[in-house]
């Protein structure tokens, strides 16, 4: 029943190093539906699960690599499918339209 604000004001109190109001705006309805109390927050926090939307992931090159396969192929792969992701507009930023355009890849 809280307003949209009341939500993201309340997510900033627990997490206030997200500056961007954007991101929180966008941040704010995933975290909320994950929660039952606010302390939930600062559980998630903790446990690093909200890390991967601050942090770059740090990723080992070598298992992107499919078997059978190299790593210019799977160069080859990721740089298409980037730009893919790049071609889709904001609005049309949905699980069922991202998986259209990466099948295509």
């Amino acid at each position: 029943m809280l307003s949209q604000e009341e939500i993201e004001s309340t997510i900033l109190r627990w997490i206030p190093d997200i500056k961007n109001k954007s991101v929180l705006s966008k941040l704010a309805p995933v975290i909320f539906e994950r929660i039952s109390k606010w302390s939930d927050i600062k559980t998630m926090k903790e446990a690093g699960e909200l890390d991967f939307f601050f942090l770059a992931p740090k990723i080992d090159r070598e298992k992107l690599v499919f078997k059978n396969s190299n790593m210019e192929k799977t160069i080859n792969a990721l740089q298409a499918s980037i730009k893919a992701l790049e071609n889709l507009e904001e609005n049309d930023f949905t699980s069922e339209n991202i998986k259209n355009s990466l099948m295509l890849v």
